[in-house]
């Protein structure tokens, strides 16, 4: 659901998005499958695998939360400047 959500969308090339439902329709069939008879150590490791794939997405959507408070630091700091010289 959150691929489809403004924010991702925003920081999501269409390529990566086709690499994550990917990846989730791939994890969902197995655990649909095979899942129920797996170990700990698999589970994780399937978790791992889509957290490594989606980390840089969840990266950027926080980076770009900042954005606001970051230019209106540096617009501050600019005005700031301005008045000194």
């Amino acid at each position: 659901d959150k691929l489809y959500q403004d924010e991702f969308l925003a920081v999501v090339t269409e390529e990566e998005k086709e690499q994550i439902t990917g990846k989730l329709s791939e994890t969902s069939n197995w655990m649909d499958e095979e899942g129920y008879a797996a170990g700990t150590k698999e589970l994780k490791e399937k978790l791992s695998e889509l957290k490594k794939l989606c980390k840089g997405m969840f990266f950027r959507v926080e980076e770009r939360k900042k954005w606001p408070d970051r230019l209106a630091a540096l617009d501050s700091m600019l005005n700031h400047s301005t008045i000194f010289l």
